[in-house]
């Protein structure tokens, strides 16, 4: 049997293109911010720099003809998975010269165009490799798998690079610091004589506890400036930090300030000679009224490993009840782990060619235009814009495509806000790790609404689910309206109801990728589905820049108020935008 005769089901390639899209998308806008953190860039640099790379994914609109003009689509896609695999992997080389920063994020700027042509070949490939009603069926499929794989694929990257520092490096130490009003902290600094013995197995940070409590009750400067001189001090004897004069601080030395607590470290085994560990204390998650003022930075070598250095914790003066925070101890720098996990992607994306080489149909309608209509790349290229552009009420359509989403959008900037802000300014106050909760089971609802919303189309077709779906994903926005307004502490009734929401939202979404695909039949499959989604991208971009400046104009009740209203326009459009009766229903003929 001939090669292009063999089509394997859709569920063995459409799960797998999709991951691969989450992957390089989520990459590249979120896990190369994490890595320059872990690095030590600095925050302006960052955010300046990795912001751009996002860029790609709102002009791609503007080269995707080219998709549909020259090659199959999919060759673009086994192409620029190939394009990914090499990227990743010079990126894991690129990570460890001097100038890293420049040269990485050149390469990630390269590679975030690279996969945003992958994202308009695939789109492209599932118009043309699906008939009508198998692409009803399996936009949840895809949307659950692109979900997933965009929320999973930063966790597990960086549990990855954590594994691999652990490995290669020192595994770090964490630990929690709890504010506590009935502790009584026991004014003695307990110095170690005892010689700590080697374990077996990799090499370890080990900390003092890994629960620290401090007592809320206040001390005196006087006091606190005791405990911190001495802990530098002894850090200075042992070769921690470097030896210098400090000039104490004598002013108003009886005031009040906030209580401290005192946790030290030592490696689990003598380090090779020649080894240098430099150990930084950071915040992870919890409460920020906790700071480190001695022992941020601490140097561990063959000499003083099982010694023990000090860290002194203080808190906020002002702090009451009991709350809690999280710490990390860890190397400073580790670029390693980086580029394990860079080259390990680059395996992934090999691997996922290698895969869809053989497991991609080959669809009859998936020509180069070039080639079929004997004309040239630049013609193409045009008409394909021109033939967009004159479709049957595009202004309502383009109108539809911005507006569609534009209250759910708006919800997604301010939520995470929202969750974690006092109950003083309208907040929920909900720790960090509820906050993952949360966005963990929302995921899993999103998921769940988007299969159950194609598997709908599927039997009865769009035209008519248009306006139950809209109804759904609009008037569930009213549950942040209740909680904005009545705060509730309950963790079951917050998580059920921003389930619930996201749940309806798959709906919605499914709705519009379903209406996409709908606008985007016919000779330019790629860049038509390209440029509706710029459109759609361009609609969240506004939301998403507009609710920041209403939330802070106008509160958290209001501003959700606000969205429900804002969802006005979607009703209406939904109602006047072109569509065939039946699209995406499965006919007869296929039962």
């Amino acid at each position: 049997m001939d090669k292009k005769e063999k089509n394997f089901s859709a569920w063995f390639w459409i799960p797998t293109l999709y991951i691969a899209e989450a992957i390089s998308f989520i990459i590249i806008t979120s896990v190369s911010v994490i890595m320059y953190q872990s690095l030590e860039v600095s925050n302006s640099e960052i955010i300046f720099y990795t912001s751009l790379l996002y860029l790609p994914w709102l002009i791609k609109p503007f080269w995707s003809p080219l998709i549909d003009a020259i090659g199959t689509k999919r060759d673009w896609i086994l192409f620029t998975q190939v394009l990914l695999a090499i990227s990743f992997i010079v990126i894991a080389f690129l990570i460890q010269l001097p100038d890293y920063f420049q040269f990485t994020i050149i390469a990630l700027w390269i590679v975030s165009f690279i996969a945003a042509t992958h994202d308009i070949a695939v789109d492209g490939f599932y118009l043309v490799a699906l008939k009508e009603s198998d692409q009803s069926f399996f936009i949840g499929i895809r949307n659950s798998f692109y979900k997933i794989a965009l929320i999973s694929t930063a966790t597990l990257v960086l549990l990855f690079s954590n594994q691999i520092e652990k490995i290669f490096s020192v595994s770090p130490a964490e630990f929690k610091v709890v504010a506590n009003p009935n502790k009584f902290f026991e004014e003695t600094i307990k110095v170690d004589s005892l010689t700590i013995k080697q374990k077996p197995g990799p090499l370890k940070l080990v900390s003092s506890t890994s629960y620290l409590e401090i007592s809320t009750k206040p001390k005196t400067k006087d006091q606190v400036v005791f405990y911190a001189n001495f802990a530098r001090n002894m850090n200075m004897m042992n070769g921690f930090v470097p030896q210098s004069i400090v000039l104490p601080d004598t002013s108003m030395l009886n005031d009040l300030v906030g209580n401290i607590g005192i946790i030290k470290f030592h490696l689990s085994k003598k380090p090779s000679e020649k080894d240098e560990y430099v150990i930084t204390l950071k915040f992870v998650d919890g409460d920020n009224k906790f700071k480190v003022i001695e022992g941020n930075t601490l140097k561990f070598t063959s000499l003083n490993w099982n010694k023990p250095a000090f860290a002194v914790i203080q808190i906020d003066s002002n702090v009451t009840n009991k709350t809690i925070a999280t710490f990390s101890a860890g190397v400073e720098k580790f670029s390693f782990g980086w580029t394990i996990t860079f080259g390990f992607l680059s395996l992934i994306f090999l691997l996922l060619f290698v895969f869809h080489k053989f497991i991609l149909p080959y669809p009859s309608n998936d020509e180069a235009l070039i080639e079929k209509k004997n004309t040239t790349v630049g013609k193409e290229f045009f008409r394909s814009f021109a033939r967009y552009f004159e479709k049957k009420k595009i202004i309502l359509i383009i109108l539809f495509f911005i507006l569609y989403l534009f209250g759910h959008s708006q919800i997604t900037k301010v939520l995470p806000q929202f969750l974690t802000d006092d109950k003083i300014i309208g907040g929920l106050y909900l720790q960090n790790y509820i906050v993952k909760i949360i966005k963990g089971i929302s995921t899993i609802t999103f998921a769940l609404g988007s299969l159950i919303a194609g598997f709908i189309i599927y039997k009865k077709g769009l035209k008519y689910l248009m306006m139950i779906f809209t109804l759904m994903m609009n008037i569930s926005l009213a549950v942040y309206i209740y909680l904005s307004w009545f705060l509730p502490n309950n963790f079951w009734i917050v998580t059920s109801l921003i389930g619930f929401e996201n749940l309806c939202y798959g709906f919605g979404f499914s709705l519009i990728l379903m209406y996409i695909l709908n606008v985007s039949e016919g000779n330019y499959p790629s860049s038509h589905f390209a440029i509706s989604f710029g459109f759609m991208s361009l609609g969240i971009l506004l939301s998403e820049f507009s609710s920041l400046i209403i939330k802070d104009s106008f509160g958290y009740k209001y501003f959700f108020i606000w969205v429900l209203i804002s969802t006005i326009p979607s009703f209406i459009l939904v109602k006047l935008i072109p569509i065939e009766y039946n699209f995406g229903k499965k006919k007869i003929s296929e039962s």
